[in-house]
């Protein structure tokens, strides 16, 4: 009879029991590795969702500061506009850090660590807004450790743009106007535009962008459309195309129209042009192409195409040598008469214009017998009736004392009498309309003025260089405020005249003021190094000399030509007028950038 040992029952009860505890164990075990899991996905899904949370508070702050520029604090640490939408609008309860400044992709931020912000906080223009958004974070359960989540954006707005026209104050091409008899001789035609359509075209505007589609240019820059080759025929069919697709266009008699161009382009329509001579545009901007995405005046348009036709001028006289016997030889080259100069682009765009240019180079001989020795050669430009205007300010969405908004331009414009220059200047300065007098004088150079010789032999030789403007009233700035909700045509207060006109002064004076002023700046070069030559008596004595040979030459061609042709065209010499013809504001809208 077999019998059970008590020892060895327990003992198997023991070892099951131990397994079993053990895969309990192992069971808890894995269930708190999934817990955990399962909390560390949950803090990830946290963190991810924070991060993202702050970076759309970060982006959508940064776009509406960008859009409201004009809400940045004066120290440019903060932006109303940015801090409303996350605040408000958004409900973000994390800390902002808001600065307002310059985005420019061709140049390195202001942070070291991310030199791909390219933004400058504090630079100007400013036309960027950069926002940081940091949420703090309640950890799950303490198993990460974290202060908070930031997030950056940066949101630029492309440059806004203006067009402006700036010039003497000069009759209108109607069938009646002074300008249009100066046109029909000058250009061999007659605009003989109905009262209708001159109305209808002085109060329309015409998209540039719309004009360049029409025109035969593959050009793929703003600044190859400027410089592309065209025709006149070809840029008045342009015009007429654009011009049928203005907001205007029912104003005017657009059949008339058509058949005073096809009198026009029948008499010069293959007269080579570009755009270049026409618009002055500044391409040098964030967004080139936002300069084409403006509208400008048609009646301006159309007055500068006639007279680019005919070299800018109403009259030009190409450089000639007038001889003086035993006096001296004269080289003239004259032109009357420019249409107002349009500007197109952001701050920093800059018409310039003149109504006579007259560039001489006069060479008095030291032997008025045989004329073979120059003692004195002068290379003198001046200018009358010139002004500089230059767009110093754009600011959209500004918000007036009735609640409204408006955009304001700020135009700076410095008319004159007359400019002179005596020295080098370099080529096609003389019929600059795009850079002010400023800085056509500081790319001149020194030109040898006096040349003393003996036996043939040059001795000394004085190089010298002089700029003189005469004003009659001093440089003003106005600012334009624009209605963005109604047509620029519509609106008043877009002209700005100054208040005087006044005369030019005496080319003797200019002569004097020239040679006397503490601009001239001279050097020597003498034979064997000997120098401490005394240029007062020098100099006056030049003077002496200059003013018998200029004042009859510039008299007759003041009293046969210039004054009279400016009196019948009302050319009022002093002054100028600035007509402020469009504002473009958000062309492409605020863009993240970072």
């Amino acid at each position: 009879m077999l019998h059970s040992c008590p020892g060895t029952a327990n003992a198997s009860t023991h070892h099951l029991s131990a397994r079993q505890q053990g895969s309990m164990v192992v069971a808890m075990l894995l269930l708190l590795l999934g817990l955990v899991s399962i909390l560390g996905a949950v803090e990830v899904g946290y963190l991810y969702w924070a991060k993202r949370d702050s970076q759309k508070a970060a982006d959508l702050a940064a776009l509406a500061g960008a859009q409201r520029l004009s809400t940045c604090s004066a120290d440019n640490t903060d932006n109303a506009a940015a801090r409303g939408n996350a605040a408000t609008d958004n409900q973000f309860g994390g800390t902002l850090a808001i600065q307002c400044g310059h985005w420019d992709p061709t140049k390195a931020g202001d942070d070291p660590a991310h030199p791909d912000q390219h933004f400058v906080a504090g630079a100007g223009p400013a036309n960027a807004v950069r926002v940081a958004a940091t949420m703090p974070l309640v950890p799950i359960f303490g198993i990460t450790n974290y202060n908070g989540t930031g997030s950056t954006a940066v949101a630029a707005n492309a440059d806004p743009i203006a067009a402006f026209s700036v010039g003497s104050q000069l009759a209108g091409i109607n069938a009646s106007s002074p300008l249009n008899q100066v046109l029909t001789s000058a250009l061999g035609t007659q605009l003989g535009l109905s009262l209708l359509s001159y109305q209808g075209i002085a109060n329309a505007d015409i998209s540039l962008l719309d004009l360049v589609q029409q025109l035969p240019i593959s050009a793929g820059t703003v600044n190859g459309v400027l410089n592309a080759p065209i025709t006149v025929g070809d840029f008045l069919n342009a015009y007429v195309s654009a011009l049928s697709r203005s907001p205007q266009a029912a104003n005017i008699d657009l059949t008339f129209v058509q058949q005073q161009v096809a009198t026009i382009a029948a008499q010069m329509g293959n007269v080579p042009i570009d755009l270049g001579t026409i618009l002055n545009v500044d391409a040098n901007t964030i967004d080139p192409t936002a300069a084409l995405n403006t509208n400008v005046n048609a009646l301006d348009i159309l007055n500068a195409t006639l007279l680019a036709a005919d070299s800018r001028n109403a009259v030009a006289l190409p450089a000639a040598t007038v001889s003086l016997p035993g006096v001296a030889q004269v080289g003239v080259q004259l032109s009357v008469v420019e249409p107002p100069q349009i500007a197109v682009g952001g701050v920093g765009a800059t018409a310039h214009t003149a109504q006579i240019r007259l560039a001489l180079s006069v060479s008095v001989p030291s032997n008025p017998l045989t004329g073979n020795e120059s003692l004195a050669q002068v290379p003198l430009y001046l200018e009358v009736a010139p002004t500089d205007a230059t767009i110093t300010a754009i600011q959209c969405g500004v918000q007036g004392s009735n609640g409204s908004m408006a955009n304001e331009v700020t135009i700076k414009t410095s008319p004159g009498l007359l400019n002179a220059f005596l020295g080098s200047l370099p080529q096609g300065a003389i019929g600059n309309t795009s850079q002010s007098w400023s800085l056509i004088v500081a790319t001149g150079k020194p030109a040898p003025l006096v040349n003393v010789n003996l036996l043939g032999l040059p001795v000394a030789t004085l190089n010298a260089s002089s700029s003189v403007s005469l004003t009659a009233i001093p440089a003003w700035t106005h600012t334009f405020s624009v209605d963005p909700t109604v047509p620029m045509t519509q609106q008043s207060g877009m002209t700005w005249p100054p208040p005087t006109t006044s005369q030019p002064p005496e080319l003797g004076n200019v002569i004097s003021s020239l040679l006397t002023s503490s601009n001239l700046q001279t050097s020597t070069t003498v034979l064997g190094g000997l120098g401490g030559l005394n240029l007062g008596p020098l100099l006056s004595g030049l003077t002496g000399v200059l003013q018998p040979v200029l004042q009859p030459l510039f008299s007759t061609l003041d009293t046969a030509l210039v004054s009279p042709l400016l009196q019948v065209l009302g050319v009022q010499l002093g002054t100028a007028e600035v007509n402020l013809r469009a504002v473009q504001c958000n062309a492409a809208g605020p863009q993240l950038v970072y």
